[in-house]
């Protein structure tokens, strides 16, 4: 199946169940895993809007997609605000600075979650990413559910680019910290 074919089935799936009030998935605590398949921040609203209206997913996997800047804040509001979500894995996504600070600040203020794979952005030392990564530690470290952290840097500075409409070409995975 093509990636647009895969984005475009998300995206009629979502608006689907927020159309269908009286949807199975509002009841039954389940799994999301919409990896791979091209979704960019114009998918990920209506996708934000069903989570946040039923939040009833235990496992949502969003890696190796296109969602940027208002994709991310989308994410975070709802992994902040859901009181299920036990794992979460969006490793892949071509953050900034500021995107990874938001899902780091997210993860940290969710008390549900047990398993996380987060992309932290490109790996540099400066002063603004050393204070984030300390404070996601910080965080990670008092976390009263959190039993286990992975993440991926985006690969390169191309990869990001490509989040504006081309295909995936690298990966890359780190360890698993495990508490």
């Amino acid at each position: 199946m093509s990636k647009a074919l895969h984005a475009n089935a998300a995206k009629a799936l979502a608006q689907s169940l927020l159309g269908n009030a009286q949807t199975v998935l509002q009841t039954v605590r389940t799994t999301v895993d919409l990896s791979k398949r091209g979704l960019d921040d114009d998918d990920f609203v209506f996708l934000e809007e069903w989570l946040r209206r039923y939040d009833c997913v235990t496992d949502l996997n969003l890696s190796w997609n296109f969602m940027s800047r208002d994709g991310i804040r989308k994410l975070t509001r709802h992994i902040k605000e859901s009181k299920v979500l036990t794992k979460l894995n969006c490793v892949g996504l071509p953050v900034t600075l500021e995107g990874s600070a938001l899902l780091a600040r997210a993860v940290v203020e969710n008390h549900t979650l047990r398993q996380v794979a987060l992309p932290l952005g490109h790996c540099h030392d400066t002063t603004e990413r050393q204070q984030m990564i300390q404070q996601f530690g910080m965080g990670l470290a008092s976390h009263p559910t959190l039993h286990s952290f992975a993440c991926t840097r985006t690969p390169n500075l191309e990869y990001a680019r490509e989040a504006q409409g081309k295909a995936i070409t690298a990966s890359t995975s780190d360890p698993v910290i495990e508490k």
